[in-house]
């Protein structure tokens, strides 16, 4: 199934210098929620950068798997991410992605991926049995250290200390946060 040659629409507006990157900055899911009149593929600007930004499910699968490589492996969010996690599985391109890719397979096969079923169930259970009735509790912190404790130990084998799943809790919004800096820059020259 070949893509089929459609021009994007383009969003109107965009400042000098900075492009859209400022209505993205400030709201981000309204941002992108806006976009939906516009069509299933709109143009915006980051900087002086253009980004597709890709609204349909077809059209993302066609993108990220049917038509994969008519597309490249690494996007601008990637190479802004490569400075915090360094060459590995997902900013790698051509044969070392492959390679790379090739030995951590085995951990995805569906029999390796139904054994991981019962530590997350037992991870899951473990943390919602913490709970008291009536806390509070901050569903994207929980998130995050139930998964780390699960990646811990179903990819790794690690029963990670809390000590350790906190302190990756902690990091992982200074993490998105120069990130997404470094992705709404207008300029290298911030870099």
């Amino acid at each position: 199934m070949a893509m089929t040659k459609t021009r994007p629409a383009t969003l109107p507006r965009a400042l000098p210098l900075v492009g859209h990157a400022l209505r993205f900055r400030r709201a981000p899911l309204e941002f992108i929620e806006s976009l939906r009149s516009f069509g299933d593929v709109v143009m915006i600007r980051l900087g002086p950068r253009p980004v597709y930004i890709v609204d349909s499910p077809n059209l993302i699968r066609r993108v990220l798997v049917t038509e994969a490589r008519s597309f490249g492996a690494v996007g601008l969010i990637l190479e802004k991410v490569r400075p915090f996690i360094g060459d590995g599985l997902i900013t790698l391109r051509g044969a070392d992605h492959r390679r790379h890719r090739r030995m951590l397979q085995p951990a995805f096969y569906r029999s390796s991926v139904a054994r991981y079923v019962d530590v997350m169930h037992h991870l899951a259970a473990e943390r919602a049995g913490s709970w008291r009735d009536g806390q509070q509790i901050v569903a994207d912190v929980e998130m995050m250290e139930l998964a780390t404790a699960v990646v811990g130990k179903t990819l790794f084998s690690l029963d990670l200390e809390q000590s350790s799943v906190d302190e990756v809790a902690d990091s992982m919004p200074v993490l998105l946060d120069g990130i997404r800096k470094r992705l709404l820059a207008p300029t290298e020259l911030l870099e």
